[in-house]
């Protein structure tokens, strides 16, 4: 932008000096230097406005967006507008109420089939209250007693960046039942993006291989696309407390460990976040009307 503002001052002062010398009206060929001055320079602001043109354009150019099994067509800026709704909780009692009355991240994964530990009519029985699922195993437990100081270990590694808390849940702008409890908030340069925590041990090296080795847990990559889907965002940063018990066989005092970062773009996924929308709706009229979903394993393959 400043290339191209010089570019075209030096040609209009050029074209203006020489326009008010007595040369301009005693030598022709001075003359003819400066209409051709003149001439480039509305060449000049006419390529510069085009592709201004064409940048708005691709700013504004249009996704596809899947409602109610529709699609319609709404630009990025229209989508921009999808701001979602914020809801304040006090107790875990009131959290557990509306994870219950609505999809969550951690949900996304068994909707779409990719949860080995719960599918759709597990989660379908939850949310219809056929069962309760409150129980806290020792690795989540591990995982919320960590969360804080992995947060903090990640903002003092990145002083470039904010890092924000969020004690709130995030509702979908248009479909309320479609919720979001971020670990996380990420502010780089002006935009916003979504921190994601893990924590998990590895007891068989091939599971990390196979799950985490330049790779990302199915069910994790969903409860972010998930996130997505809420909040609009463009980034998102997932880490992860990755536990090797599996090398901790020397003293009883060994602690192999690692934090593993992984980012995910947004853009990289819109087909597969338009599909979660879809079968997220799907699910959600199952739950309304009290009819069981139709289970499709698809984890493992």
């Amino acid at each position: 932008m400043i290339k191209k503002m010089i570019l075209w001052y030096t040609i209009f002062i050029a074209a203006l000096v020489l326009n008010q010398t007595k040369a301009f009206s005693q030598d022709v060929l001075v003359k003819i230097t400066t209409y051709g001055l003149w001439i480039l320079l509305i060449f000049v602001t006419y390529v510069f406005y085009k592709e201004a043109e064409w940048e708005d354009w691709e700013k504004t150019k249009t996704v596809k967006i899947i409602n109610n099994g529709c699609q319609q067509i709404v630009d990025n800026h229209e989508r921009k507008k999808m701001q979602y709704r914020e809801i304040e909780y006090h107790s875990e009692q009131e959290w557990l109420e509306l994870r219950k009355n609505g999809i969550g991240g951690s949900d996304a994964g068994a909707v779409m089939g990719k949860n080995k530990y719960k599918n759709i009519l597990q989660l379908w029985e939850e949310k219809t209250g056929r069962k309760t699922d409150n129980f806290k195993s020792s690795a989540a437990q591990r995982g919320n007693d960590l969360e804080e100081y992995i947060r903090n270990s990640y903002r003092i590694d990145n002083p470039d960046k904010e890092i924000l808390e969020v004690n709130k849940m995030y509702i979908h702008s248009e479909y309320d039942f479609i919720r979001a409890n971020l670990d996380g908030e990420i502010i780089f340069q002006d935009k916003k993006g979504i921190l994601e925590i893990k924590t998990t041990t590895i007891n068989d090296y091939e599971i990390y291989k196979r799950e985490w080795l330049n790779n990302i847990p199915e069910s994790y990559l969903y409860q972010i696309l998930h996130y997505f889907l809420v909040t609009g965002y463009e980034f998102a940063v997932l880490v992860a407390d990755i536990r090797f018990k599996c090398f901790e066989t020397s003293t009883p005092f060994d602690l192999e460990k690692k934090i593993q970062t992984i980012v995910i773009n947004r853009a990289d996924w819109e087909d597969e976040i338009q599909e979660l929308l879809k079968k997220e709706i799907e699910f959600w009229q199952c739950v309304k009307n009290d009819t069981e979903p139709h289970i499709i394993k698809t984890y493992g393959g």
